[in-house]
C-alpha cells in the first residue's frame, strides 16, 4: 500500500477535490515539520481561495487543539506509565 504522502506527491493537488484536501490535512500538524512540507503547503494554499474549506479547516485545527489539552489534562497513574514504557 502507498503511503499517504507518497501518495499525494503523486497527485496533482489542483486536480483532487475537496474531500481529498480535507483528508490531507487532517493530518497536518501546526508548529511541526508539516508547515515546511511542500505536500501540505499546496493543500494550504488552497484555503486561500476557498472560504469554505477555511473555515472547515480553522474548526478542525481548533478541535484538534482542544483534543491535545483534553488528554493532557487526564492525568496518568506513574506504574501504568512504566508498565506501558516497559512493554509490559
Amino acid at each position: 500500500m502507498l503511503h499517504f504522502t507518497a501518495w499525494v506527491r503523486n497527485t496533482a493537488l489542483k486536480a483532487v477535490d475537496k474531500a481529498e484536501i480535507k483528508r490531507l490535512l487532517q493530518s497536518f500538524r501546526e508548529g511541526t515539520e508539516d508547515t515546511n512540507d511542500p505536500v501540505f503547503s499546496e493543500a494550504l494554499a488552497r484555503l486561500a481561495s476557498d472560504p469554505e474549506l477555511a473555515a472547515w479547516f480553522r474548526a478542525e485545527q481548533e478541535f484538534d487543539a482542544v483534543m491535545v489539552e483534553t488528554f493532557r489534562s487526564v492525568p496518568v497513574v506513574s506504574s501504568v506509565k512504566e508498565r506501558i514504557l516497559q512493554g509490559s
